[in-house]
């Protein structure tokens, strides 16, 4: 019994870890975000945005105006799942399927 015990353990532990991977839309691309940044990436708009949008969206999610200007940097310099328009001015990069 205690062998069935430890394969449903770690069938159970595979299925946790794999529905993290699905969460993450740039699983397949190697950018791997934390929790805060996932959450404030999807709430960003699908067009067009400026600094102070995403700023406004972090602060919503309680992340500081500093934290949340470097994880834009990140995002766009970085990663590069968000694209630099002009100054300012951001969009969201199209996720690679492959």
């Amino acid at each position: 019994m205690s062998i069935m015990g430890c394969l449903i353990n770690h069938t159970a532990r595979v299925y946790a870890v794999l529905a993290k991977e699905n969460e993450n839309p740039f699983a397949n691309s190697g950018v791997n975000l934390n929790a805060d940044e996932l959450s404030v990436y999807q709430s960003l708009p699908d067009g067009e945005f400026r600094t102070a949008d995403f700023l406004a969206c972090a602060e919503t999610k309680n992340i500081s105006k500093r934290t949340a200007q470097r994880m834009l940097s990140q995002m766009s310099n970085v990663y590069r799942i968000i694209t630099p328009l002009r100054r300012g001015v951001y969009c969201k990069a199209k996720v690679e399927e492959k």
